[in-house]
């Protein structure tokens, strides 16, 4: 059983995983684990990621502090060094940079 909070899966031939009736795998995102369910794999499911929402509750903001740190959403991303460059080698080398893009 596995809770994958990437989006897509950062995993290499992610359909082996998926393909295997042993494996259950839930994500975050329901439209990529409704994708994958279309496609066949009928071991993945849909389960948002969860939070302690108790100590949110908790948790006191002076007015300076939401001022500087709030927002009405945040995401944090690429803390570590996944595999979508392996995903992303053989592009063509005119897509690669292409608008800006850095892969």
């Amino acid at each position: 059983m596995s809770w994958g909070y990437d989006c897509p899966f950062n995993v290499r031939d992610i359909e082996k995983t998926l393909g295997n009736p042993c494996n259950y795998v839930f994500c975050f995102d329901r439209i990529q684990a409704q994708a994958y369910r279309n496609q066949g794999f009928d071991t993945v499911y849909h389960l948002p990621l969860g939070i302690n929402a108790k100590r949110y509750e908790n948790i006191r903001l002076s007015s300076e502090q939401r001022s500087k740190y709030g927002s009405q959403v945040s995401f944090i991303g690429s803390l570590y060094e996944g595999q979508y460059p392996y995903y992303h080698r053989d592009f063509h080398r005119l897509c690669k940079g292409l608008y800006g893009c850095s892969y």
